[in-house]
Order: structure tokens, then sequence, then C-alpha cells
């Protein structure tokens, strides 16, 4: 999953070279195809990490509801409502072939 120092490096080395970077594209939870879920710390961290270089972070959790053993993760939205835009989906827990998802968006880009 990722690393919270290489993603600092990256940021930085990227806005070095002219990039402009705006956001950063996860899924914490299950990624697919590796199957990997960041821990508690990681997932901190990079919201932190993400905040500090003004980089929003949009979280897709499609695999999150389907943990079958133990308790869930908390999403990264959780304790950054303001830093993260969640997006979730029916296709994976209810229905493959139904293409329903949703997007918690941060109060501040609602309008846009």
């Amino acid at each position: 999953g990722l690393v919270p120092e290489e993603l600092e490096r990256r940021i930085a080395e990227l806005r070095a070279a002219g990039a402009n970077v705006k956001f950063l594209y996860t899924i914490p939870s299950f990624n697919h195809p590796s199957g990997i879920t960041l821990d508690a710390g990681r997932r901190q961290r990079i919201v932190e990490i993400c905040r500090e270089a003004n980089v929003l972070v949009l979280e897709d959790n499609p695999y999150g509801l389907l943990r079958s053993d133990g308790r869930p993760m908390l999403p990264l939205r959780a304790a950054n409502p303001d830093d993260v835009i969640y997006l979730g989906s029916f296709s994976k827990i209810f229905a493959p072939g139904l293409r329903i998802g949703w997007a918690l968006v941060p109060a501040h880009l609602q309008r846009r």
C-alpha cells in the first residue's frame, strides 16, 4: 500500500518538476488487485501529508464493506471530512449488475 514517506517524497518531486498535484486517488481497503488494506496509522499520516501539501484525497471504498473477518477499518474520511472525498458503491455488496454509487464531499466543494 501507500508508504507515507514515499508519498511525501513523490509530491515534492512532482512539484519541483513544475507539476500541479491536485488530488490523490486511493483504495485503502482491499486495494484491487493486491488486496492490501492500509493500517490506521498510515491512513491518518497519508491524509496529513496531503493536507499539508494542499492535495485533496479521493477515497474509493468499493470493497471496504466486504470484510468477512473482524471489524471494518474506519474510512479516511471519518476523521477528516474536510480533506477527503469518499466514494462508495452498492455494486460489490448488493448487486454486481447494479451500478449505483455515492460520494460524500467536503462542504467547501459541494457548490463546485
